[in-house]
């Protein structure tokens, strides 16, 4: 046979055998693709049901609260309350067994219970499950799991902390792999409704699930689980930067180890590629109300520097920054950004169909702004002003800002405005720090009931102290009463040390009451320690034997209520009957 018919033959032959093998590969793909599709998500009724809910075209996804009428139709809040009912059964089907003695030991009962998360199980299998097998060009479907995820990324359900370390390794895949996917709308609204905000509802299911959901042996395993998330988030930041949230930041601020070396990158990108102020990062840095303890505000001047070091910002990143961020925060933009703004705003409702009264509101808006500027813009100076008195990491960070673009010529604004910061630092204060008293309390918890009579009660001993506005004044430090309200502040502890009180008005004190707390507490307590709690175990200040040299400044004391609360010793009961104060116990007067 030709030599050449053969070769001929053989490769006609791997030719065919090429197409047969890439055929049945195809057919395996196809095969295997369709047996994954026809797999049930989840054998679960209940949760077939509301897939279904949620399928329906009249289900509604906004809460609307109306006032003594019944919603009529399913909403996630229906379907979340028929979720919390099914786990608080679950959970009560296991204490029933201890009630009736076939548990013994309470320890048991609760272990048993922390353990149990069978429906919260189904929940996240149903989830995870639709994640992996998803036909992401099937529109209906991706828009029924887009709903469902929002379903479930919520607390309202009462979450068991457990079942997200068993599902941690598939969803962390799911989010690494949707991130590098291009976005797109899945559901019609004026912001979001996109594959962004899929993912984002993904990975703030992280913020839902605290540490307190958790029993001790697990907290290890939630800090590694929430520490590698934390790791995806700048990639998600980046790849949908209109769609992360303030949980998505809280997540990556609590849980990321490089945390000024990471946000210094997101500024940067935020800069580079002029991502707007409206974003939940930016405001971290710059916001008016960013509190001392959140970590990126802590470490906010360090994040800039690090940020200036990785290039060189043009005029244009430059003008951008200053303008359209930190301007922004410090709600001291330019009139005409405010109406470029406002104008783009309505433009987006429109496109969106939303009602005529909701456009023609912001249509008035924009109609009034040049009206009101000034006074508007005055208004927000001075709050600008005030809070920078006492905001450490933002007047730093303000300052550094400064140094480094000197020449631009819009830095001048910040200039005026830190120099009118620090001549409004040295006014005077309403509470004074400088004073040292004529008379010395031995017992500074004796002081405070004596207080407590002057300054809430009869209120002559003025000004009246109020903490908040101690926190809004003072300007050595940030005083963050929302984090440092369960101990006490050492300011106000130093305040009342401090504090003279006259002759004149310790003569006017007749009664002293010591308030256990139970009855409503005393005054003097929750400025010291706002959220003192006696139901918690927060103990009264207790008088000691030292108020015994104290009774001398209040000659005309004739009675001191619930000192027992104090447990006070004989020796200093019978000094105060010496004097001949009556003690009255606190449940019988």
């Amino acid at each position: 046979m030709n030599i050449f018919i053969v070769i001929s033959i053989v490769l006609l032959i791997i030719v065919l055998i090429f197409f047969i093998f890439k055929r049945i590969k195809v057919l395996l793909h196809a095969f295997k693709r369709g047996y994954n599709n026809a797999l049930p998500l989840t054998q679960n009724m209940i949760l077939l049901k509301n897939i279904e809910q949620l399928k329906d075209i009249e289900f509604l996804y906004d809460e609307k609260k109306i006032f003594a009428k019944k919603q009529k139709g399913s909403t996630y809040l229906s379907i979340r309350q028929e979720w919390k009912e099914i786990i608080y059964q679950n959970q009560k089907e296991i204490k029933n067994l201890y009630e009736q003695g076939i548990i013994d030991d309470w320890v048991e009962c609760r272990t048993k219970m922390e353990n149990n998360f069978t429906f919260e199980d189904e929940i996240y299998s149903l989830l995870c499950n639709w994640l992996e097998r998803i036909d992401w060009s099937n529109t209906d479907d991706v828009k029924v799991l887009f709903k469902y995820i929002e379903l479930v990324s919520n607390d309202d359900y009462t979450l068991n902390g457990l079942v997200l370390l068993k599902y941690h390794k598939r969803i962390l895949k799911s989010i690494d792999m949707l991130i590098l996917k291009e976005d797109f709308k899945i559901i019609d609204r004026l912001h979001h409704g996109n594959l962004g905000e899929l993912i984002s509802q993904l990975i703030n299911l992280y913020f839902f699930h605290t540490k307190y959901n958790y029993n001790q042996g697990h907290c290890a395993q939630y800090d590694i689980d929430r520490k590698e998330m934390a790791k995806l988030i700048p990639d998600f930041i980046k790849a949908f930067p209109a769609d992360y949230s303030n949980l998505t930041i809280s997540i990556l601020e609590k849980n990321t180890e490089n945390l000024i070396e990471t946000c210094a990158n997101l500024l940067h990108f935020f800069i580079v590629n002029k991502i707007d102020h409206h974003s939940s990062f930016t405001s971290k840095l710059f916001d008016m109300y960013q509190k001392p303890s959140d970590p990126i505000y802590d470490n906010s001047q360090s994040i800039l520097k690090k940020t200036f070091q990785i290039s060189s910002l043009d005029d244009v990143e430059i003008k951008f920054f200053i303008e359209k961020i930190l301007l922004n925060h410090l709600k001291l933009n330019s009139l005409e950004n405010q109406e470029r703004e406002i104008q783009n705003h309505i433009d987006n409702l429109e496109k969106n169909n939303f009602e005529e009264k909701i456009i023609h509101k912001y249509k008035k808006l924009y109609s009034e702004l040049s009206t009101n500027f000034e006074s508007n813009y005055t208004k927000s100076w001075n709050k600008s002003v005030q809070r920078l008195a006492i905001a450490k990491s933002l007047f730093e960070s303000l300052t550094l800002i400064v140094v480094t673009f000197t020449k631009y010529p819009n830095i001048q604004v910040l200039r005026k405005l830190l120099e009118e910061t620090k001549t409004y630092k040295n006014k005077s204060k309403l509470y004074d720090f400088t004073k040292k008293p004529q008379i010395v309390f031995k017992d500074l918890h004796f002081k405070y009931l004596v207080i407590e009579e002057l300054m809430y009660n009869q209120q002559i001993l003025l000004p009246g102290f109020d903490v908040k506005i101690l926190a809004s004044e003072y300007n050595i430090r940030e005083i963050d009463v929302e984090y440092e309200g369960y101990e006490i502040i050492p300011e106000v502890k130093k305040y009342f040390e401090n504090l003279d009180i006259p002759v004149d008005l310790l003569e006017k004190v007749t009664t002293l009451y010591q308030d256990s707390g139970f009855g409503g507490g005393s005054e003097f307590i929750y400025q010291l320690q706002p959220f003192w709690d006696p139901g918690c175990g927060d103990e009264v200040f207790r008088i000691s034997n030292k108020a015994i040299d104290d009774l001398v400044f209040l000659p005309n004391l004739k009675m001191i209520i619930g000192l027992e609360n104090s447990e006070p010793s004989a020796k200093l009961i019978k000094a105060i009957q010496n004097k001949g104060i009556v003690l009255e116990d606190e449940d019988t007067y």
